[in-house]
């Protein structure tokens, strides 16, 4: 590469890693004219293409991965890149086949296979792809049991269910290794909460926005009640359309009802004190009857991280007026913001994701995850599974 092109490249990059978007593409479009040379790189496209993606300019983004690959081919981040552009338009064969193609340049890109496994969990088990992920994700969407949510759900049948998971998906795949640690599922609407955390932690201030957030947290003790809840989640019918997610929480500085530190949480989240109200009475009784009463229920106000500056902005009290509100002073720190990052800070209509009610390749991954952290933290309920394998074991040899 010429000395004089990849120099610029470099000082390109370092906007980039600094966010400054804006700057970029100017001093892009200024390099163009500059040298035209520099169009002839991949280098170049696959970061104009990143910096497009970043502002979520979706078109511009896939124009400039396709000529990054038109100049290479085989070059792996550009191919990654373009899958990630398809996964935020809602095209979903598009992204899944850019992620095999990633696979195909390297086998080992780690990124690229967890990006595929997720778009599978969207994908109807009738699609025609064959590769491993597929077949192994079609197998454990069919392994997933309808509960009666009127009764008490009975421990050994979420152990039974785990290890018939494990068995389908270790018949595929060797390695389990998995970054995701959340299992969501989400509504069709984008809240911009990464451009809201971004504010926080840079200005120190809780955007507009997040004034009107609120969650029910649901906390357990044990993991295998965490999986119950996954299930529970999918299947209660006045949780559809809502915001939820099932986490182990690792974060030094949360604060319990029980006092413990690690424990399993459920979060369902809402624009409205109205809404959630009306869903925490069902939450609660629904809870009582399918795990009992050690469900700690509670609710509260926003992002966690918000309330370590802020202990007042998370409380939800039941005259509106004795509530935090926010500052009009910060609305000027949000405008500077979003004018330097080219963001609106509006929620946005995403594509329409199907609704999703059973385990998918990716929720096994995740909770395989948790089984592992739930033993090195010597969590008594995990000690159900060693029990059935042992007992299984045994009756073979019998």
């Amino acid at each position: 590469m010429n000395y004089n092109i990849s120099k610029k490249i470099i000082e390109l990059t370092d906007f980039f890693k600094k966010e400054s978007y804006k700057e970029l593409l100017k001093k892009s479009k200024k390099l163009e004219k500059e040298n035209t040379e520099i169009e002839n790189f991949h280098f170049y496209h696959n970061l104009i293409g990143l910096t497009h993606l970043k502002l979520k300019n979706w078109q511009t983004a896939i124009y400039y991965f396709n000529n990054a690959i038109k100049l290479d081919p085989s070059y792996e981040d550009s191919n990654f890149n373009l899958g990630l552009t398809y996964y935020e338009l809602g095209n979903l064969d598009d992204a899944y086949d850019q992620f095999l193609k990633t696979l195909v340049i390297n086998k080992n890109h780690k990124a690229a296979k967890e990006c595929l496994i997720q778009v599978l969990t969207f994908l109807d088990p009738e699609t025609k792809k064959i590769d491993i992920y597929n077949l192994a994700n079609n197998k454990i969407k069919k392994r997933t049991p309808v509960l009666n949510l009127s009764k008490k759900i009975d421990d050994n049948s979420i152990v039974n269910l785990y290890l018939d998971l494990d068995k389908i998906a270790s018949k595929y795949i060797s390695d389990k290794s998995y970054t995701a640690q959340q299992i969501f599922r989400r509504n069709n609407i984008d809240l911009n909460c990464g451009r809201h955390m971004k504010i926080f932690k840079k200005s120190n201030i809780i955007p507009e926005y997040c004034f009107g957030c609120f969650k029910i947290v649901i906390e357990l003790d044990k993991i295998i009640d965490l999986i119950k809840l996954v299930l529970i989640f999918d299947q209660a019918e006045f949780l559809e359309g809502i915001e939820r997610k099932c986490i182990i929480e690792k974060r030094s500085g949360e604060t319990f009802s029980s006092g413990k530190k690690n424990l399993y949480k459920g979060i369902i989240y809402f624009s409205s004190i109205l809404e959630l109200k009306k869903v925490q009475n069902k939450i609660t009784k629904l809870l009582n009857i399918t795990i009992g009463k050690t469900a700690v229920i509670s609710s509260k106000r926003g992002c966690t991280e918000f309330s370590y500056s802020y202990p007042k902005y998370k409380e939800i009290k039941n005259n509106l007026s004795e509530m935090m509100k926010f500052d009009p002073r910060w609305k000027k720190n949000e405008e500077i913001f979003d004018n330097q990052n080219f963001i609106d800070g509006k929620e946005k209509k995403i594509f329409k994701k199907k609704k999703l009610n059973k385990i998918s390749l990716n929720d096994y991954l995740i909770i395989h995850n948790w089984i592992e952290y739930a033993k090195s933290i010597n969590d008594k309920s995990v000690n159900i599974i060693s029990q059935i394998i042992k007992k299984e074991n045994s009756d073979k040899t019998a």
